[in-house]
């Protein structure tokens, strides 16, 4: 049975492809799942033409997060944390936090774009690395104060 992969199937092909598959797969798995719909020509067009849209869609997306990138390059941020005299930290310092700090700084990230290797539980400067999505990465100079 022929199909058009509406979405990318992991070890099938990739969105907008026509391929073989048996009626039992596509009955069982790809149309409930909605990832295939029957190959004729009025249905590939219509998918070709949608997937040419959403490609236009992604460029302009991954161009904004790589100008944004580009833009956090250099960025420092402080975040004011209690902390006991020898510098260790009463808790630690959050990817939501320095995500919060970011924003009053002007630059949209979320806390899922911030990658930390471990908690950060002492005073100083770490570089913190980001990873926006289409795998684009960003580091940033964060530092670490005591409260008063």
């Amino acid at each position: 049975m022929e199909v058009m992969l509406k979405t990318d199937v992991k070890g099938i092909g990739r969105a907008g492809q026509v391929i073989n598959v048996s009626e039992g797969y596509a009955r069982n798995f790809l149309f409930p799942s909605n990832k295939a719909v029957i190959a004729t020509p009025g249905v590939i067009k219509e998918l070709q033409a949608k997937l040419a849209r959403n490609k236009e869609k992604v460029s302009d997306e991954e161009a904004h997060l790589r100008d944004l990138s580009g833009r956090l390059a250099g960025v420092e941020i402080t975040i004011k944390k209690k902390a006991h005299d020898d510098g260790k930290l009463f808790g630690s310092v959050t990817e939501a936090e320095m995500a919060d700090e970011l924003s009053r700084q002007g630059y949209k990230v979320d806390k899922h774009d911030v990658v930390l290797e471990g908690h950060i539980k002492e005073l100083g400067m770490k570089m913190v690395n980001l990873k926006f999505k289409y795998d684009i990465p960003a580091k940033i100079k964060l530092w670490v104060v005591k409260e008063k």
